[in-house]
């Protein structure tokens, strides 16, 4: 700006524009910057990648469905009368676990709290009491915990020491429930390192899965986009018309063009040619698209590696060809998701499981279970891990390993896992089994 003899220059907007500072964006996807930790998710930004992204769905929630999918195999479960007490709709523990272990996928980390009968608001801070049955469960996310510094206790005395005691958990209506830790179970997400763990949420419950992965993700709506406008564009038409200028200036000149240019697209559906003027021009254009499969590969494969997840299984992009079957893919799919399941849903399922059949079945101790299969199996593939089984026992019944009663309980009655148990039994040296030869029960 020029104000009498002196001269001002507004780089304002200029530097907003290198530096990504102000209105002006740098990134399609997002500012970079240079944090020291880590980046504290946006739970909103999150929540709306679930919802309007299918492959952040897919991300999140597929290891969740197919690590449940299959029945787990309780302990002296007879007739499954416990799985279906679990899977009632008032109790729905194995949906509850899949949202749990979804929302750890998503947001780092999740807060299963446990409903005990005769349970008020004011009790919920307090341990329930030691005969009082549980009734139900509720799923948390982080973004609903109002966690600080002053949460974790610092009694050396107490069981809960370096833990949070209690959970400041935001309802709907927005009050705060200060709920017991000893009605909380934690679903955790990756575990942070203790040199960057100074968040609260991060140290508590981990990082989020999809927000390691979003400097993949967010560039695929984008990058199809894109693609999709070049398609559009693609075989684009152009007309030069003689004398364009002065025929638009002229009165109705609009509707002449409009009239011409129709006649010429008309003469190219019907007849497959065009009609011009000596001097009018007609062309197409059209955009190389030579390089745009392979950068789209890349991309993907880029986000499969991001994720752990094989491009097949992510992006639905099943392998063609007379002799493949994509089982690489699948059993890599299967690994990834049985370490998962293993590191996340085991522990807090194992003490979800012990508090409900001490309460309501009357089992003392720690309870366990099995993981059902990951594989669905056709039903050659049954028949012949069948085989397999019955092969195997018979070969541990025959050196004395095994006994009627337990070759029929891991063959017909708990055959839904294809791994075999035995009970330990102690017997007197002259009494040791011998093959063939089985041991009265």
């Amino acid at each position: 700006m020029k104000t009498g003899n002196s001269i001002f220059q507004n780089d304002g907007a200029y530097y907003n524009l290198v530096t990504g500072l102000g209105s002006a964006k740098s990134d399609k996807d997002e500012h970079t910057r240079i944090i020291n930790g880590i980046r504290l998710p946006d739970w909103t930004a999150l929540g709306s990648q679930y919802i309007k992204d299918g492959i952040v769905r897919r991300l999140a929630r597929g290891p969740a469905v197919k690590a449940l999918k299959s029945p787990i195999v309780l302990t002296d479960d007879k007739d499954d009368k416990i799985y279906k007490a679990l899977s009632m709709p008032n109790l729905d523990f194995f949906g509850v676990c899949r949202d749990a272990g979804t929302w750890a996928r998503l947001f780092g980390g999740a807060l299963v709290v446990a409903l005990f009968e005769n349970d008020g608001p004011a009790d919920l801070s307090k341990e329930p009491g030691k005969s009082d049955k549980v009734v139900g469960y509720r799923v948390y996310t982080p973004g609903r915990i109002n966690l600080t510094e002053n949460n974790i206790c610092e009694d050396v005395n107490s069981e809960w020491f370096g833990k949070v005691e209690v959970y400041p958990v935001q309802q709907r209506s927005g009050t705060v429930l200060d709920i017991h830790a000893s009605r909380c179970y934690l679903f955790h997400g990756v575990k942070v390192p203790d040199i960057l763990d100074s968040d609260i949420h991060s140290y508590i419950f981990g990082c989020s899965e999809v927000d390691a992965a979003n400097i993949g993700l967010k560039k695929l709506p984008g990058a199809f986009g894109a693609i999709s406008n070049m398609l559009q564009e693609n075989g684009l038409t152009i007309f030069g018309i003689d004398g364009l200028a002065s025929m638009l200036a002229t009165e109705g000149g609009i509707a002449k063009v409009r009239e011409r240019m129709n006649v010429v697209k008309l003469g190219m559906s019907s007849m497959r040619a065009v009609f011009q003027d000596k001097n009018d021009t007609f062309d197409m254009k059209s955009h190389s698209m030579s390089d745009v499969p392979e950068s789209v590969k890349m991309l993907m494969a880029y986000c499969s590696a991001l994720t752990d997840i094989p491009v097949s299984i992510l992006f639905g992009n099943m392998v063609s060809g007379l002799s493949s079957t994509n089982d690489g893919d699948i059993r890599q799919y299967n690994d990834m998701v049985d370490q998962w399941r293993t590191d996340c849903l085991y522990a807090p399922m194992v003490e979800m499981l012990t508090e409900y059949m001490n309460r309501n079945e009357g089992r003392s101790g720690p309870q366990d279970f099995q993981w059902g299969e990951l594989s669905q199996s056709t039903e050659s593939e049954k028949a012949d891990l069948f085989e397999k089984k019955v092969n195997s026992a018979e070969k541990l019944y025959n050196v004395g390993a095994m006994t009627n009663r337990e070759v029929r309980e891991n063959l017909l009655v708990n055959g839904g896992t294809s791994e075999m148990t035995v009970k330990s039994i102690e017997l007197p040296k002259n009494q040791q089994p011998q093959p063939g030869v089985q041991p009265n029960e």
